[in-house]
């Protein structure tokens, strides 16, 4: 084989490799961008399960004071109670 023909083999067998490493490249950030994205969505679902999970104790709790205070018969803490749950996020 001549040297100019080994230099033309050589050339395209570098841009054969190149433009396969380049699809390669191509295909892993796609999969890495949907590996991201789930992570994301995964992150958001957790920390809303979170802050559920809070605002329901919370509200568990204020519950609880309630009954406390109405078994008591306790009407100073009844109303202790009344402006803790207007002044709750979570206050209907």
């Amino acid at each position: 084989m001549k040297i100019r023909t080994q230099l033309l083999v050589l050339g395209l067998a570098a841009i054969v490799l190149i433009l396969v490493l380049g699809g390669l490249s191509v295909y892993a950030k796609r999969k890495v961008d949907v590996a991201l994205q789930a992570n994301t969505l995964l992150t958001t679902v957790l920390r809303h399960h979170g802050e559920a999970d809070m605002m329901h104790d919370a509200l568990r709790g204020d519950v609880y004071e309630a009954i406390l205070a109405g078994v008591n018969d306790d009407t100073a803490h009844i109303q202790e109670v009344k402006e803790a749950l207007n002044k709750s996020p979570i206050a209907l």
